[in-house]
This record gives structure tokens, sequence and C-alpha cells, in this order.
């Protein structure tokens, strides 16, 4: 009898439940183990519904959402914690942001890979 390969847990960070992310999200999630972190549900100005059940494993994190100069910045660092009980070996961004600094954090005490 083989061993039973553990499939490799990764976590995506992003910022709202997006329609368009969904379908690439699920096919990652028959890939690896796959959480994925939202910092908010969604913005004022998208014009979509948020469906009520997403196919892979998800959290909305509570947090501040700060506007500067029309940009939005989400403030949510209960994600460091989060990301350390899931325990995440890759931890995936999709660019600049606060809370790709906390990813950073999780990613230097637990050696996880982070890619932007």
């Amino acid at each position: 009898m083989k061993p039973r390969l553990l499939r490799r847990r990764v976590a995506v960070v992003t910022n709202i439940v997006a329609p368009y992310r969904t379908p690439t999200l699920r096919e990652l999630a028959r890939q690896v183990d796959l959480r994925v972190f939202y910092s908010a549900e969604t913005e004022s100005d998208r014009m979509w519904t948020v469906p009520r059940e997403l196919p892979f494993d998800h959290e909305i994190l509570p947090g501040h959402v700060l506007e500067v100069r029309g940009k939005v910045i989400y403030t949510s660092p209960r994600l460091i914690s989060r990301l350390v009980v899931f325990r995440p070996s890759a931890v995936v961004v999709g660019g600049f942001s606060l809370p790709t600094v906390y990813a950073l954090c999780y990613c230097v005490i637990s050696g996880a890979r982070l890619i932007i």
C-alpha cells in the first residue's frame, strides 16, 4: 500500500470576494489544500452580488477599512494569527498592500514561501 500523499497547504490573500476570481480559486482548491482570506466582502463601488457560498474554504477577516486619496486600505492584523492556525507552506498575494506585509510577517516567522 502506498503512503497517502499530503496535499500542499496554500493560502491566498485578497481584498474582496470578486466573482471573476472564483473559477481560478475553485480549480486551485482541487489541486491543493486551499484557504482564501478576504479583507472584506465587497466595496461600495462594486456592482455584483456576493455569493452566499463559495466552492473553496475561505474566511472574511474583520478589520478596518481606510480610504486615503481614493485608495482603499485594509487593516486586519488578525490575518497573521489566522495564517498561523492554518499553517500554509505558501501564501499568495495579488500585489503590495498592508495584508501583504502581514503575510510577509507570517512567512518570516514560519519559513513559508510568499508569492506576490
